[in-house]
């Protein structure tokens, strides 16, 4: 396991000032989450697992395999994207998904998360606000190719902290703009295992 690979969960905790962020989404590395489509429906996923290449099981703690917690800026997802025109074959998108705030970014911590955020594909599960049907609530960005975590220049108004955003990497976008659906049997099932880092079995 490098050094670069480390990455901690992205939270406000150790901000002394309110950034207004609230837990939201998980940060799955892309070769991690394996998925399965509703066999009516390629847009909707109906069972989402992740399993650590290197045992074939949930990740324990430590490895560089487990979903990562992370906030994000204005209470909720912010999601968009850019169209990819396409001439003989449908239009794909570069999908756009942040901001996120490295709150300890300048800690040695937080430069270790940065670098293995930046040294990877991730694959991004939401919890969407708003939504009109309760089970439209849990989506994922990145599912065919994931996403690259580019970071912005720091701006005064967050203290200088290191912002960023997840984006589709060229030649890799994704058939939506917005996503897929993901629905485990129901609501309340897909929200226990999104609670628990889409793990099925909490000892």
């Amino acid at each position: 396991m490098g050094y670069c690979d480390k990455v901690a969960d992205i939270l406000s905790t150790c901000d002394s000032t309110n950034l207004n962020l609230v837990s939201g989404v998980l940060l799955v590395r892309a070769e991690a989450l394996q998925t399965v489509k509703d066999t009516s429906n390629p847009f909707l996923i109906t069972a989402a697992t992740v399993v650590d290449p290197t045992t074939g099981v949930y990740p324990i703690v430590g490895s560089p395999y487990r979903p990562i917690k992370a906030e994000w800026l204005l209470n909720s997802v912010v999601a968009n994207y850019e169209v990819v025109e396409g001439a003989a074959v449908p239009d794909s998108y570069s999908q756009n998904i942040g901001k996120i705030i490295l709150t300890d970014s300048e800690t040695a911590v937080g430069k270790q998360t940065m670098k293995g955020l930046n040294s990877n594909l991730w694959k991004v599960v939401a919890k969407l606000k708003g939504v009109g049907n309760q089970n439209d609530t849990f989506h994922i960005y990145g599912v065919v190719n994931g996403l690259k975590f580019l970071p912005e220049a720091t701006a005064p108004e967050f203290g200088n902290r290191v912002v960023g955003m997840f984006k589709s990497v060229a030649g890799a976008e994704e058939a939506t703009p917005n996503g897929v659906n993901l629905l485990v049997n129901t609501f309340a099932n897909t929200n226990t295992l999104f609670n628990q880092r889409l793990n099925p079995v909490v000892i």
